[in-house]
This record gives C-alpha cells, sequence and structure tokens, in this order.
C-alpha cells in the first residue's frame, strides 16, 4: 500500500512539473470571486470524516486558489489522515501559492516524520524556489513552541 501511495504521488508530482516544462495553459488565471457559503462549504468538506470528500475539496481549493482554506490544508498535513489525503492538501497549498500557504510547506517538511510526504513537500518547494528565484520561503525560528 506505500508503494502505491508513494507511486501516486511521484506521478502526480512528474505530471505538475512535465506541464510546467512544456508550458501548459491554465484557463483559470483570471481571479475568482466566491461567496462565502461556497467558500464555507469547501471548508466543511476539508474538515470532514470522508476521505474522497476531503480529497475533492482540496482539489478544487488548488485548483482555485482559495486562500481561505490554507489553515485548514495545514491542519489536514499534521493529522493522522492518510498519506493520499495528505499528499492532496501538500498539492493545494503549492497551487496557492501565497506565502502562508509557503510557510505551511515548508512548516510540513521540518515536522513530518513520513519520509514520502517529506519528499513530495521538498519537489514542491524546490520548484517554487526554482520558477521563483527572488522569494525565500521562510519559517519563523520558535514556530515548534508556539504551536
Amino acid at each position: 500500500m506505500k508503494t502505491l501511495s508513494a507511486f501516486v504521488a511521484t506521478l502526480l508530482i512528474s505530471l505538475v512539473l512535465f506541464g510546467t516544462a512544456l508550458g501548459s495553459s491554465d484557463l483559470r488565471k483570471g481571479p475568482r470571486k466566491f461567496s462565502k457559503n461556497s467558500i464555507q462549504s469547501l471548508i466543511m468538506g476539508l474538515n470532514s470524516d470522508n476521505r474522497g470528500l476531503i480529497i475533492g475539496c482540496a482539489i478544487l481549493a488548488g485548483d482555485y486558489k482559495i486562500t481561505e482554506t490554507v489553515e485548514h490544508l495545514a491542519k489536514i498535513i499534521n493529522s493522522d489522515l492518510t498519506y493520499d489525503v495528505k499528499t492532496a492538501a501538500v498539492y493545494a497549498l503549492y497551487q496557492i501559492q501565497n506565502k502562508e500557504a509557503l510557510v505551511a510547506l515548508k512548516k510540513a517538511c521540518l515536522k513530518t516524520n513520513c519520509p514520502f510526504l517529506k519528499q513530495s513537500v521538498e519537489v514542491f518547494l524546490h520548484h517554487y524556489l526554482i520558477c521563483n528565484p527572488d522569494n525565500d520561503v521562510k519559517v519563523e525560528e520558535n514556530y515548534i513552541a508556539a504551536e
């Protein structure tokens, strides 16, 4: 099962990097407005007990760059949920790409004990830093003590 999860995560990362390397066009580049009810429904889905619903909501949050979900996605990464759910949350945070999401990814990379999840986060952060060399993802040094 771990091998299958690692394969799925590697495939997901490869597809993202391959699409970026070929200069794929993103049809959703323009900012979109969502109602408060839509965002609340998405957050409720992220806090659900249904793994499939959590994964679907994480994918939507990342696709539409809904910044209000960053905190909930970070909680998913730090929870005891399965690897596939955590990977969807990692990918969503990478897609959102605001400062809060990138710091959450960096914290996840530093805190996780799972080598597969750690490697996925590292790949996404390295890709971000390669594409945006002027930006830096810094974490407060005492963030573990603050939690």
